[in-house]
Order: C-alpha cells, then structure tokens, then sequence
C-alpha cells in the first residue's frame, strides 16, 4: 500500500527518522503499522484501523485521528501537540499518559484507558 502526501506516494510504516506533512490516511487499513521515531506533521488517520500500531518515540503535530480505532496502539515517549481524538477508541491504548491528553481535543464519543480522563483536554 501506498500513503498519499503532499509531496506523493511513500511506503507505509518503518519510517524511523523521518518527517512528513499533510499525509491523508483517512478510512485506511492500518493494523500494526510502524511509526517510531517519526514526525507527522497534520496527518489525518480518520476512521482508520489503527490497532496495535507504534507510535513510540513518534512527535504527532495536530494529528486528527477521529474516530479512528487505536485499540493497543502504543506512544511510549510519544510527544502529542494538539492531537484530535474526537469519537477515538483509546480504551486499551498502552502507555498513552494523561499528559499526552493535555493539547488533545476530544469530545464525548471518545473511549480512554482506565484511569484517564478529560479533564485536562481542550
């Protein structure tokens, strides 16, 4: 599979290191997908399968993942800036901290872990 760009197509996934901006990922079948390591700059993940996808280490700018379901996706020392989580499925995501929550925009559609909440949210 191929993701689109503002600059074209690259490869999905295993990324480490790099930068991208303006990636339309919306609806997109993603399970398992690798993005450790990188910077996403205004991706759009809407309503897609995110399961169990690697975050760690990634720096997201204004991601929007609405509705998407990020059920075991992991962002252990993931940085999060403005991250749209409206209508997300977070509820088994690992390491995700009330921290990572303080800049997100979530709305009452939105499944957190255990122990998270709102309160801190835009």
């Amino acid at each position: 599979r191929k993701a689109q760009n503002q600059k074209g197509s690259r490869e999905r996934g295993g990324m480490r290191g790099t930068i991208h901006r303006g990636y339309n990922l919306e609806g997109g079948r993603l399970p398992r997908s690798k993005w450790s390591d990188t910077i996403l700059n205004d991706a759009r993940f809407g309503r897609s399968d995110l399961r169990e996808t690697d975050f760690s280490e990634c720096i997201l700018n204004g991601a929007d993942f609405t509705g998407a379901d990020l059920s075991d996706a992991d962002f252990d020392g993931a940085v999060l800036n403005d991250p749209v989580f409206k209508g997300a499925d977070l509820s088994k995501a690992r390491n995700l901290t009330q921290a990572h929550l303080r800049s997100a925009i979530l709305d009452d559609a939105t499944w957190l872990p255990a122990g998270l909440d709102a309160g801190n949210a835009a």
